[in-house]
């Protein structure tokens, strides 16, 4: 699941749907830089990474401007808040050590030999 750290990161699709792209625009609301989440094709997995280009600095100063008025934002937010939570997605975390450096240490099994005097009648 998306967690509440990630909640202000956008999503972005290799190949969005029209309601893709429309909830892409109410995500990009509160974008002002850093990175971005790009969504698997199967629309399971996020994998951070950084956008490409620079962002416009004239669009951030007019969301900023927009963000004075209380009213749009808050519409964003509800707006935001209701796409994200119909989303199942997957973030991984960075507190998490990824698959292929994880070493998974298991201790010896014993083997017991059971005869019928074990167990109990």
């Amino acid at each position: 699941m998306i967690n509440k750290d990630s909640f202000f990161i956008p999503l972005v699709y290799n190949k969005p749907t029209r309601k893709e792209t429309a909830e892409s625009a109410v995500d990009n609301y509160f974008y002002l830089g850093g990175k971005i989440a790009q969504v698997d094709d199967k629309r399971v997995y996020v994998t951070l990474i950084d956008p490409p280009g620079k962002t416009a600095w004239g669009l951030n100063l007019i969301k900023v401007i927009s963000y004075l008025t209380l009213i749009i934002p808050l519409g964003f937010l509800i707006a935001k808040t209701a796409i994200r939570s119909s989303k199942k997605l997957i973030l991984p975390t960075t507190d998490l050590p990824m698959l292929e450096d994880a070493k998974i240490d298991t201790p010896p099994v014993e083997k017991t030999h059971h005869t019928p005097s074990n167990f109990r009648k």
